[in-house]
């Protein structure tokens, strides 16, 4: 049984019920590295539907961790960052725009953690 109230009068679920029904089934055990570093298996990766290079928000809650995606930039914040960068907005944007982009706010949110740490 869930640590969390499901509603049982209604016809449909929430949508994100059945999903959290499930997670909360999963679970498992795992190691750190001597570098302090762990792998998150298959299954768990499959069905948050992480990619490679995924960045994860690591949360300290009640003793234990909480592990969260950080979503991909949105389009309005690609937008921002090419009005601040000064480019033209008459500028198609293209895949080269697109790989800057992901490096620029790869190394912001690699900044940001390292001056939380």
């Amino acid at each position: 049984m869930p640590p969390f109230p499901v509603p049982r009068l209604m016809e449909k679920p929430f949508d994100n019920t059945e999903r959290v029904m499930e997670s909360y089934r999963m679970t498992t055990t795992i190691a750190l590295t001597s570098k302090n570093q762990c792998t998150i298996p298959k299954s768990f990766v499959e069905s948050a539907g992480l990619k490679p290079e995924t960045q994860l928000r690591v949360t300290q809650i009640a003793g234990g961790l909480y592990i969260t995606p950080i979503p991909e930039p949105t389009e309005e914040e690609f937008r921002r960052v090419l009005k601040l960068s000064g480019a033209s907005k008459a500028k198609k944007f293209t895949k080269k725009d697109n790989d800057m982009l992901n490096q620029i706010i790869k190394e912001s949110r690699a900044a940001q953690n390292k001056s939380r740490s």
